[in-house]
Formats: C-alpha cells, sequence, structure tokens
C-alpha cells in the first residue's frame, strides 16, 4: 500500500515532510508524491486533511539503494518540468495589456492552476505601503495593507532559508527596472506543497510577474496620456468656440469626469458676496454636499478653499477620515468619497471657480495628472471667461438696441405723459428693477411732480399726491432735481434723506 496509516506509537515529529524529503533526495515535491503513488516510497497520513509523512529511515533506503536518478529535477519528473513551462507561458500571454491588475490575476491563476499551490496573493506599492491587488484560494482574505516593510523581511527571509525546516509560505519580492514593485506571497498551511527546491523557479515566476508589471503600467499610463493630450486638444477647441455659459459648465464637469474616471464630480463659480461658491453643474453629489459647500466662506478650513486662494490644485486621500479635510470631513463621508481633486480654474492669476472629481476608491494623483487636469482647467476658465464676455457684450447690444427703439418711438410722441409713459413701459429692457417714476419738474411751484409710475412697491390706491416731492435737499429725488446729477444709493434705507412716503407704513421714497 503506498499510503499507511500512521504506525501506532510513532512520533509525528519523527516523521518528515513532503518538502523535507524532496531536499533530501534532491527531486522536486511533486516527483516524491509520484514515487508514493506508485509504492515506491511509503507514505503515512496524518491529521484530518490526510497529509503525507515519511520516515527518515525508508527515505535514506532508498536513496542507498539508488533509487534517485542522476540529473536536473526536471530529468526526474519530466511533467513538472512541463508544469513550470506552462506557468511562464501563461504569464508571457497575460503580460501584453495595460492593466497590471489583470496581468497579476493571469500570475495568480497560473500558478495556482499549473503548480497546485493553494493559496496566492499579489501585493503591489502604493504610496508608502503594499496594497493587495489580487488573490485566490483563501477562506479569509488576507490583509489589504502591508507594511513597506514587508520587502526586507522578504529579503532576509529569502537569504536564511533552511532546507530542513518545513516551508509554509514564500514571499519573494517583485523588481523591475531598478524598482521595488510588490510581493508575490505563496502560502501552504500544511507545509506539503512548498520546498525550497522550487524557490529558484518561483524568484524566475516573480522576476517575470514583476518586469509584465512593470510594462503594463507604463503601456498605461502612455495610453492614457495619450488619450487625455487629444482630449485636451479638442476640448480646448470646442470650449473656446463655445459661447452658451451653462453649455461651457456642463460640458466641463462631464468631460473631466469622463478624462480622469471620477465617480462624482462638482463645477462651483468663485463669485462675490458672503457665499462665494456659486454651484454651476454636478454629477453624483447629493443635496447636503452642496448644502455644505454654499455654507462656505473664502475663510472656511477646507481643501477647496486653499486651492481657490492658492490658485493650485489639491488632492486628499481619505477623504472621510482624514482630518485635514476640515469641515468637509463630514459630507466626504457622507457621499462615500475616498479621493477627492480639488482644481481651481485660474485666468489672468485669478480663480474663477473650482472643479472636484471625487472617486470613491482610493486613487493615485501622479504629477503627470495633476498638471495635465491643471492645463484642463486652465482652459475652462477661458471658455468661463470668453462666455461671460459674449452675454455681456450680447447684453449690452440688447440694451443698446432698446435704446434706440425707445428713442425711435419717443422722438415720435409730443405729449409729455405720453413720452413718461412710454419710459415707464419700455425701461424694463434696459434694467431689472422693482419700482419705476417719471416726475417733472415744476421750478414755478418748487416741486417734482409724478407723471407716470409703476405701484409694485406702493400697494392699491393714488399715491400722486404722495409722491410729489420738493425740490432741494430733503429728498433723493428733490436733490438730483436741484443739481441735475445721478444718484445711486446701494442702501437707500439707511440713507439720511430716504423718507417714508405718506400715508404708507414702510412704502419708502426710493
Amino acid at each position: 500500500m503506498p499510503n499507511q496509516a500512521r504506525p501506532h506509537g510513532e512520533d509525528d515529529r519523527a516523521l518528515i515532510s513532503v518538502a523535507q524529503a524532496a531536499h533530501l533526495l534532491g527531486v522536486h515535491p511533486n516527483t516524491i508524491r509520484s514515487w508514493t503513488d506508485s509504492g515506491r516510497l511509503p507514505a503515512y497520513r496524518i491529521n484530518a486533511r490526510g497529509d503525507r509523512r515519511f520516515r527518515h529511515g525508508d527515505v535514506e533506503r532508498l536513496l542507498a539503494e539508488g533509487g534517485v536518478p542522476e540529473g536536473s529535477i526536471a530529468d526526474a519528473d519530466p511533467s513538472q518540468r512541463a508544469h513550470e513551462l506552462a506557468v511562464l507561458s501563461r504569464l508571457a500571454q497575460g503580460a501584453s495589456g495595460p492593466n497590471p491588475v489583470a496581468v497579476c490575476r493571469v500570475a495568480v491563476d497560473a500558478l495556482r492552476t499549473h503548480l497546485g499551490f493553494s493559496q496566492v496573493a499579489v501585493y503591489l506599492t502604493s504610496r508608502g505601503a503594499l496594497r493587495l491587488e489580487t488573490h485566490a484560494g483563501y477562506r479569509v482574505a488576507p490583509p489589504s495593507m502591508l507594511d513597506e516593510s514587508a520587502i526586507n523581511d522578504a529579503d532576509a527571509r529569502a537569504r536564511s532559508v533552511n532546507g530542513d525546516e518545513p516551508t509554509t509560505e514564500f514571499r519573494i519580492v517583485l523588481r523591475a527596472a531598478g524598482e521595488t514593485l510588490g510581493l508575490l506571497v505563496i502560502s501552504d498551511l500544511a507545509g506539503t506543497n512548498l520546498g525550497v527546491t522550487q524557490l529558484p523557479f518561483l524568484a524566475t515566476v516573480a522576476g517575470a510577474l514583476g518586469v509584465a508589471v512593470h510594462n503594463a503600467r507604463l503601456l498605461s499610463r502612455a495610453r492614457r496620456e495619450v488619450t487625455r493630450s487629444r482630449a485636451l486638444r479638442a476640448v480646448t477647441q470646442e470650449l473656446t468656440g463655445q459661447l452658451d455659459l451653462a453649455a461651457v459648465l456642463a460640458d466641463i464637469v462631464d468631460r473631466t469626469r469622463a478624462l480622469f474616471e471620477a465617480e462624482k464630480a462638482g463645477l462651483w463659480l468663485v463669485v462675490d458676496g458672503a457665499s462665494p461658491f456659486q454651484l454651476a453643474a454636478s454629477r453624483g453629489l447629493g443635496d447636503g454636499f452642496h448644502a455644505m459647500v454654499n455654507s462656505m466662506t473664502l475663510e472656511s478650513a477646507t481643501i477647496g478653499v486653499r486651492a481657490v486662494r492658492e490658485r493650485r490644485s489639491f488632492v486628499l486621500h481619505g477623504a472621510g477620515t482624514d482630518t485635514s479635510a476640515g469641515e468637509m470631513r463630514a459630507a466626504y463621508a457622507a457621499e462615500g468619497i475616498q479621493t477627492a481633486c480639488l482644481v481651481p480654474l485660474v485666468v489672468n492669476d485669478h480663480a474663477v471657480g473650482l472643479i472636484g472629481l471625487y472617486h470613491t476608491r482610493d486613487r493615485e494623483w501622479p504629477e503627470e495628472e495633476l498638471t495635465l487636469v491643471q492645463s484642463f482647467a486652465n482652459q475652462a476658465a477661458v471658455a468661463i471667461s470668453n462666455a461671460r464676455l459674449y452675454r455681456s457684450v450680447a447684453d449690452q447690444a440688447a440694451r443698446m438696441r432698446s435704446i434706440q427703439d425707445l428713442s425711435s418711438r419717443l422722438n415720435q410722441l409730443t405729449d409729455v405723459q405720453a413720452i413718461a409713459e412710454a419710459i415707464v413701459a419700455e425701461a424694463s429692457t434696459l434694467a431689472a428693477y422693482h419700482d419705476i417714476r417719471v416726475y417733472t419738474v415744476d421750478w414755478d411751484q418748487g416741486t417734482c411732480e409724478p407723471i407716470a409710475f409703476t405701484d409694485r412697491l406702493l400697494g392699491e390706491g393714488d399715491f400722486r399726491d404722495r409722491l410729489r416731492v420738493t425740490i432741494g435737499e430733503g429728498s433723493f429725488t428733490g436733490m438730483v432735481a436741484q443739481t441735475g446729477a445721478a444718484l445711486l444709493i446701494n442702501d437707500a434705507l439707511a440713507a439720511d434723506r430716504g423718507h417714508t412716503i405718506d400715508g404708507t407704513d414702510d412704502s419708502d421714497e426710493t
């Protein structure tokens, strides 16, 4: 019988594992299993899983009998070489894409399928730590992050491997082009499927995987740069030619969100006033988030405010937990935002707006991407300025046409009352207002007589007599009549010359 029950009274520590037997005989662990299955080397089953163990005497007897063929491991077990070649072939075929995670998945699947490793994981470096990219075979997922010191520990363990000790895990550093990229972790808790004889081949796999990950990152970065550079040129042409401000703002949000794969995005115009952040367009953000931004001032302790004040981009990782998020931390947490990138829209060294790009996962923002998104934002700022200028010019042109039309109509009138009523009727095309009044100045009586007016602020009733004012400094109207100079009173209620119209409770002259 090739597989026997553990001898009565035999101490498990007196038995050796598959890996130890392979080391003593100088063959691959799979060769040991093959000899066990064929009856050439007796094996004993232990524990509930039935792991194989061997007596030292049986192994030494096989060695003394000359049962171990000379030559390489590949000569002893040709099928093992086929498995190893299959791993390398799978890795080579899967290493041509631009996705590092996909490359890692191919390696994990190949090692488990062709070499029978039960648990394999790959970690890649990320901002001073190792982030779990992919794994398979674990009942409980391995840690999502490892400290970067695990790299040095893995190197130290590789230098101190003892072939006489059971091996339950290999950690092999991934490197390429002089850069440390991550860790390949292979685990076997039973200690029956890993041996030091496999370490050279696994180091080769790790080297090939490191090169594949490095090349995938380069290819991915190059493709992104080409795509985004083309998009930036197209956006520059389209935005600078777009004169509809609302369309410009919506286009900016959609394009930045797509270019940088953001799940959520928002654009705010920076205006004068107590609430300087005026929402222009957003995608995926809730009302609570918008209300929080609307409550911000240029003195608020937030990354977005700093971006506007300092006119430079900021990236915040762990946005929902990092205290540097300031007053917006709770809003980020409520939205599930992990990474926030805040980019000011700057033109002529003046911030006219702010773009927020939000990811619900931890996302790297390399320096070249920050430079690109800032260039896009600057072009967007120019487009906004152009649209605003066009709208201002268009509004001014409309006012000029209204003035011309009103002048033409007034020139056809000879009655003072009709002229005044025409002014009241047409003035709304020139400026926005709540109320308007036209007076004639009676120098003989020393009064300003109201001859045409609206009564939206006055209510019902005849206020003609009550709107009459005396020429002179007693009222705004009387002052203008006396001096012939226009007045602009921004806070009429607080001005000394303002007064309440007779017969009303709170309707002021202005």
